[in-house]
């Protein structure tokens, strides 16, 4: 069997803080998923880092979008 030696695909947790307690965003699937919480994931397109990636997945599957403004890394956006 044949590997690759390049990663294929990413994959982005959210954390925030809720006072003393810390909350995980998962998102609700549908499909063959339908109903079930996962993780932000997706593949690396041709040309970009994981990082890179792993921002772009985040801003496409959740509507945040990287901010570097307060020392928040994500803000919500308007209609997300």
């Amino acid at each position: 069997m044949k590997f690759r030696s390049e990663p294929f695909a990413v994959c982005a947790v959210i954390v925030r803080e809720a006072g003393d307690v810390h909350q995980v965003l998962l998102l609700r699937r549908n499909g063959s998923l339908a109903g079930k919480g996962c993780q932000i994931a997706g593949a690396i397109e041709a040309g970009e880092t994981a990082w890179q990636a792993a921002l772009r997945e985040v801003e496409v599957e959740t509507g945040l979008r990287r901010s570097c403004s307060n020392g928040a890394l994500f803000r919500a956006t308007e209609g997300a």
